[in-house]
């Protein structure tokens, strides 16, 4: 008897787990693609991402915000600005 419990037990914690780790390998999928997915914006979806004006990120454009032309567009990398912002921390 305490050994049928036993197995029952050991079957139900193997379903949770192997449920558990399908959940979280799909979380890191989505972070995985999200990050890779739209790593260069245009001005308009740069001015959300810092969440400043067009006229702002102009002024910061002039003292050196990343930007990469390329062809005469335009782009803006995500990983360059979270850099430059860091950069400009206040200490």
């Amino acid at each position: 008897m305490n050994e049928v419990i036993i197995n029952d037990f050991l079957e139900m914690l193997s379903i949770k787990i192997s449920k558990k780790l399908i959940e979280q390998s799909s979380i890191a999928d989505s972070h995985y693609f999200t990050k890779t997915e739209n790593r260069y914006m245009n001005k308009t979806e740069t001015c959300k991402y810092v969440n400043v004006s067009n006229n702002t990120l102009n002024k910061w454009i002039q003292n050196g915000f990343p930007e990469i032309v390329c062809g005469g567009i335009t782009r803006y990398s995500k990983d360059e600005i979270d850099l430059w912002m860091k950069q400009h921390l206040k200490k």
